[in-house]
């Protein structure tokens, strides 16, 4: 990754001191040497992921620097997959080293408003941070010193922040870059408060799964969609990111408990704080300009991106989230201090499109709106085995379909019923995908192609209750542009 060594080590400094500070240094004990340490501790760390995920090479950096530090007194043993299989992977880690189970720490901020916490919540403010230029503004200001003195409401010590990467919005079946789309939606996300509360305001269900429930909530079909990195949405089966929509950062903290603090002499402490601070040195300095498509892009991802309308829609569906933060007033000044960085840092670069379904909105690929007329035969009934009264006329029925800004609706009529409305809703477009939301049932995925005077419309897949085989009736045709 390139680096960014403009990032003074110096600079770094000035919050994590902040943080530092509530780490009170136990009395010298008989082992304390002007020259270090004469007896070895070892720490148990519990860390959520799996070995194996973007955040490992962090870890195992920040375990070399403690044995080196410590000049070997302290032996960092860390506990890959601590939380397990539970819905709060998180916070059972956080609860553990509370109680001395675990000595150190290492989870998501977003956990911790569940726990007592709220000096972390504006990390957590919808569509804020959304470069790394001002993530590394906030973690390195004064405001992230004040954000870890917090976790002592938790009865824990704060030793560091290190941006992780960034959660967007990724579907496993279709791309989530709408309201429309977020309607009705089962969506995966670690327990937050914060990120719950988001979910909702975009019309979604947060669902708290891990684990082979998570998996077989996908293979099932059950959820629609996951909160997600890049570098993590492979692992966790998603398929169509967004790109140009990102929820949140995220933001590991680390953290010690009581015990643990009392475990170690002053020089170990001073230790343990110096790798703490020199890991973070190193993520800052190691942070991408921009996130890295390629390897999600090569392993068969899609990254998509959301129209401008909808993006707008989306930010101004999450204002209660907002609302609900500043409640809190340290957070409302935290989002301000944000706020304020962000207007001095340059708009982030959006990512590149890649796989199948390159964008939801460029003008070039959006679908043609207008209205279309059709009909469907009496062989095409016979055919489908579709055994409405209108369709099985000689004279078929006559179709018609209007797409106008994000809405649709369909029409029929024939000589023994009037002209009607047969379903109607919202719909998104990509490069080669429509997908119809319907008021009253679900979603329609269809095949699209316009050669300038008609569109040719298949559909792909449904998960309308009862729709076939009206819907191929109604739908799969060459539709010719009327206005």
């Amino acid at each position: 990754m390139p680096s960014r060594s403009g990032w003074a080590v110096g600079t770094i400094g000035v919050g994590f001191a902040l943080a530092m500070a509530g780490c009170s240094a136990a009395s010298d004990t008989p082992g304390d040497k002007a020259g270090g340490s004469t007896s070895t501790v070892t720490l148990v760390m519990g860390v959520t992921d799996p070995q194996g995920r973007p955040t490992t090479p962090t870890i195992e950096f920040f375990a070399n620097q403690i044995a080196e530090a410590s000049a070997g007194s302290i032996r960092l043993d860390i506990s890959w997959d601590a939380g397990g299989e539970t819905t709060d992977p998180e916070q059972a880690i956080a609860r553990r080293v509370k109680s001395g189970a675990l000595d150190l720490g290492w989870i998501g901020s977003r956990a911790w408003d569940t726990e007592g916490v709220t000096s972390l919540q504006a990390l957590q403010a919808p569509f804020l941070i959304t470069n790394n230029q001002l993530l590394s503004a906030v973690v390195t200001s004064p405001m992230a010193g004040e954000m870890l003195a917090g976790l002592k409401a938790a009865e824990v010590e704060g030793l560091g922040m290190y941006p992780d990467q960034f959660r967007h919005p990724v579907g496993f079946r279709k791309p989530l870059a709408s309201v429309q789309a977020f309607k009705g939606a089962r969506i995966r996300v670690l327990t937050s408060n914060a990120s719950d509360a988001l979910i909702r305001s975009l019309g979604a269900e947060p669902i708290h799964l891990n684990g082979n429930a998570y998996g077989q909530a996908v293979s099932d079909g059950t959820l629609t969609g996951v909160d997600a990195s890049l570098g993590l949405a492979p692992a966790l089966h998603g398929s169509i990111l967004t790109g140009n929509l990102i929820f949140y950062p995220k933001v590991d903290t680390l953290f010690a408990g009581q015990q643990a603090m009392g475990k170690l002499d002053s020089s170990q402490q001073a230790a343990l704080r110096t790798a703490a601070q020199r890991t973070a040195a190193h993520v800052l300095e190691n942070l991408p300009a921009t996130e890295d498509t390629g390897p999600f892009c090569s392993g068969g991802g899609r990254v998509v991106a959301a129209m401008d309308r909808d993006t707008r829609a989306l930010e101004d569906a999450a204002q209660p989230v907002y609302r609900q933060l500043e409640e809190d007033p340290q957070t409302a000044g935290f989002i301000t201090q944000i706020r304020a960085l962000k207007a001095g840092i340059p708009a982030p670069t959006q990512l590149t499109a890649c796989g199948d379904s390159q964008s939801t909105g460029s003008a070039a690929q959006e679908i043609p709106e207008g209205t279309y007329t059709a009909v469907g035969t009496k062989q095409d009934a016979l055919r489908l085995g579709h055994d409405e009264p209108c369709a099985l006329k000689d004279d078929g029925a006559q179709l018609r379909l209007e797409l106008s800004n994000g809405e649709w609706a369909q029409w029929q009529s024939c000589k023994i019923r009037p002209d009607a409305i047969g379903s109607q809703g919202t719909y998104t477009s990509t490069e080669k995908d429509l997908v119809l939301h319907e008021t009253r049932g679900g979603d329609t995925t269809l095949d699209w192609s316009f050669d300038g005077k008609s569109l040719t419309l298949k559909i792909r897949e449904s998960d309308t209750p009862g729709a076939e085989p009206g819907s191929r009736f109604i739908l799969n045709h060459k539709w010719v542009k009327a206005g």
